[in-house]
């Protein structure tokens, strides 16, 4: 757009008497040409813009940080991301892989928070009085009773995408939330940080008449079927953050509020938790929160094939007995690569283990077995698995070289690789 030429006008005192005027000769025109007027551009000021105004209360607006917090990266290759959107009723956060939007019903304007810096902050002032929101670009500014915060931001048009995928009807339901996403966190400790394999990077949610829920990182496994049923046939693997992030906001969102005239039936009522699938992205929705995450493309392994069919080479041991017991010996088998060796038989299990420089060492639990069996095993993988498990846990195993899968309650299906020894 060209530039407007600025120029300033000064009005003359004309103090010429109308003789002298008279004296002066016209100057010459040329004929057939026309005098053009002379054309004065006036100075003109660009209107600043209208501030945006945001009224809400301290309390509001920390509760609504507090929930995007897991979302906004502490270091960011994009610095735009360490802010919240402030949006059409809304409070975003994203880290370009998982977004969270919560409702925040004041947000009329548009504009960012640094969001942990304004975090920070109303942690030390008082929750329920008034607090205004103003945006000016590039500033924002919060004003409580007896004090006013002014950050520097970007503008709110540099912010990513943040549009939701349209969902169909037959790719959404609602769900009972409490199994679900104990499944899924479940499965979280058992997915590969190893970048180079990105279909095992995350929870492996497999979508249809029975869902299914796995997670895998080469050496482990965690496979468990729901009483759960989705409209439609899908595979989707979900991002462990995002996992993570689900795991944290399903602890602190309320449950939706119940009718109070049926109070057994507001007692006994399932959580639920709305699930939706789309355009390489799942949705996952709770009382005025939703997570939008994208996928990792791929195909995971067919997981269920994994599962040892046959359970009846088995051995029952309590939990938390066995999980002393490999305590006991953790410091030698940590040594020797992490290798303990199993073996039982006549209502013991014996675990051992030895190393060239720390010694050996052995010891003994009740078992309860048909037969006898033995296997070399990782320690640390037995116990991460233990961990809270205080009843009976079942091994079954087929041979020694085959893979080891431990059963307890109502946990997911667990299946460690053996270890190889001389």
């Amino acid at each position: 757009m060209p530039r407007k030429r600025k120029t300033v006008v000064e009005e003359e005192v004309v103090t010429e008497t109308t003789e002298n005027l008279a004296e002066e000769e016209a100057p010459e025109m040329e004929e057939g040409v026309e005098e053009e007027p002379e054309t004065v551009a006036v100075a003109e000021s660009a209107a600043p813009s209208a501030p945006v105004l945001i009224t809400t209360d301290v309390n509001t607006l920390r509760q609504a940080l507090e929930l995007l917090m897991p979302v906004v990266p502490r270091k960011a290759t994009l610095p735009v991301l360490t802010n919240v959107l402030l949006s059409k009723g809304m409070a975003i956060a994203t880290d370009l892989e998982t977004m969270v939007m919560v409702a925040f019903p004041d947000a009329e304007g548009e504009c960012l928070l640094p969001a942990r810096k304004a975090g920070d902050l109303l942690k030390y002032v008082a929750g329920f009085q008034p607090l205004t929101i103003e945006y000016r670009k590039p500033r924002v500014s919060l004003t409580w009773d007896g004090g006013k915060a002014t950050y520097d931001v970007p503008s709110p048009n540099d912010y990513p995408d943040v549009a939701v995928p349209d969902i169909t009807e037959d790719s959404q339901a609602y769900l009972d939330g409490q199994p679900l996403v104990s499944a899924l966190v479940a499965a979280l400790g058992y997915c590969s940080t190893d970048q180079a394999r990105p279909v095992l990077a995350g929870v492996t949610l497999y979508l249809g008449e029975k869902i299914r829920v796995a997670g895998a990182d080469g050496f482990r496994l965690s496979y468990q079927e729901l009483n759960l049923s989705f409209p439609t046939q899908a595979t989707a693997i979900i991002p462990a953050k995002s996992v993570e992030i689900l795991e944290f906001l399903w602890k602190r969102v309320p449950p939706a509020a119940k009718p109070v005239d049926d109070l057994i039936a507001a007692i006994t009522a399932k959580r639920q938790l709305h699930l939706g699938i789309a355009d390489g992205k799942i949705v996952m929705g709770l009382p005025k929160v939703n997570i939008v995450s994208k996928l990792i493309e791929g195909t995971p392994p067919n997981f269920e094939q994994l599962v040892p069919k046959n359970e009846d080479n088995s051995v029952l041991i309590m939990g938390d007995e066995f999980e002393r017991g490999l305590r006991r010996l953790a410091d030698i088998a940590n040594d020797s690569k992490g290798v303990v060796r199993l073996s039982w038989g006549n209502s013991k299990m014996s675990l051992a283990a030895k190393t060239a420089d720390s010694g050996e060492m052995e010891t003994s639990i009740s078992a309860i077995t048909d037969q006898p069996g033995k296997i070399a095993i990782d320690i640390g993988y037995l116990l991460g698995y233990l961990k809270g498990k205080t009843g009976l846990v079942k091994m079954v195993t087929t041979n020694p070289t085959s893979p080891a899968l431990l059963l307890y309650k109502d946990s997911p299906k667990v299946v460690i690789m053996p270890m190889n020894i001389q």
